[in-house]
């Protein structure tokens, strides 16, 4: 089954324009001769992708904000509410703003900031989990992450996937719904032991660390929520699990919206919040 999953997932992402391509095992363990799984039944290679350390970027994108000029406040907001100007007040705990426009991008808080203002952003649970580990050296050699896919018999098929972040340490992490929330610590590290022990020597006898549970932003149909609110027409949502990926593209389509003050970009049209409303076309079926 997680062959098959597999092949299936590399046919859609090729029919899309992704530079991805089927290669033997053999291919794999001379690009990666650390990992030697017992059985490799389909292996896949996606030239052109890349793995970034995510918190590193997002720090970065905020020192070139503030570079350019952006006035950046750090705090959590504890209320916004409608002023008499027609914009919105925002008491954070740092201080208080205004603002005749407002964007909401703000990942999982966003359904309850604009609930705030009426506005339902509907989104699904999508807990998360990662495991750290430091090798004595350097398990990858020529790619930025290995994926890996097993079936289990109670869970059907499940992803795995290892990479090394900029300090050199191993991350593990692995798909939804194999762990319940407080007892996830030393049932995932089982598994990342697990996992990955039967899959090179490499990676035997590690101390795996497990990072605290997090929830990703995915709306729910899994697809970016972009544009401004039927109910307010003066805000912009921006709500997405891939983050990293697309925020390059949402922030420049989405900059031009906000400077015309419509939704204006039909790049971005089958993305509007309107699409959970009855009657709209499902996106799913459409792309």
């Amino acid at each position: 089954k997680s062959a098959k999953y597999l092949q299936d997932s590399v046919v859609r992402l090729q029919e899309h324009g992704h530079d991805i391509r089927e290669i033997s095992a053999e291919d794999l363990y001379e690009m990666e001769p650390k990992l030697k799984p017992d059985s490799v039944q389909f292996a896949a290679l996606a030239s052109d992708e890349m793995v970034v350390d995510s918190g590193r970027v997002a720090s970065r994108c905020l020192e070139v904000a503030q570079e350019k000029g952006v006035s950046l406040v750090l705090g959590k907001v504890s209320e916004i509410s409608r002023n008499a100007s027609g914009g919105y007040t925002i008491i954070t705990s740092e201080g208080t703003a205004n603002c005749d426009l407002l964007v909401l991008a703000a990942g999982t808080g966003t359904p309850l900031l604009a609930s705030k203002l009426g506005i339902d952003v509907p989104m699904v649970d999508s807990p998360g989990i990662l495991a750290r580990a430091s090798p004595p050296e350097s398990v990858l050699q020529s790619t930025g992450m290995v994926q890996w896919y097993s079936s289990l018999p109670d869970k059907g098929v499940v992803s795995y996937h290892l990479k090394h972040d900029a300090s050199g340490d191993l991350v593990f992490g692995e798909g939804d719904g194999l762990f319940v929330n407080g007892e996830v610590t030393d049932a995932f590290a089982e598994r990342q032991h697990a996992q990955w022990g039967e899959c090179s020597n490499y990676l035997k006898g590690l101390d795996i660390k497990v990072d605290p549970l997090w929830f990703r932003p995915v709306p729910l149909d899994g697809l970016p929520i972009v544009g401004f609110s039927p109910e307010a027409d003066n805000v912009y949502l921006a709500v997405t699990h891939s983050g990293i990926t697309l925020a390059p593209l949402i922030a420049k389509l989405g900059a031009q919206e906000v400077k015309s003050r419509t939704n204006s970009e039909p790049h971005l049209d089958p993305f509007r919040i309107e699409r959970f409303h009855s009657g709209f076309p499902s996106l799913r079926t459409n792309l």
